[in-house]
């Protein structure tokens, strides 16, 4: 599982669509409480054995 927790990111690289300045509406932070019910629903759902996480800076 990939979780991305955020894409709120000031680095602006020229490669990346993904990342969001954190006024759009889409821009996103998850809490603590969103990212483990998130890592819980896939690893119930999948038995997830590997973890990596990714956000912006």
């Amino acid at each position: 599982m990939i979780l991305n927790y955020t894409n709120v990111c000031n680095v602006r690289c020229h490669f990346c669509a993904f990342y969001r300045t954190g006024t759009e509406s889409d821009a996103y932070t998850m809490t603590r409480e969103q990212v483990l019910e998130r890592i819980s629903l896939f690893y119930d759902r999948y038995g997830i054995r590997q973890l990596l996480i990714q956000g912006g800076a």
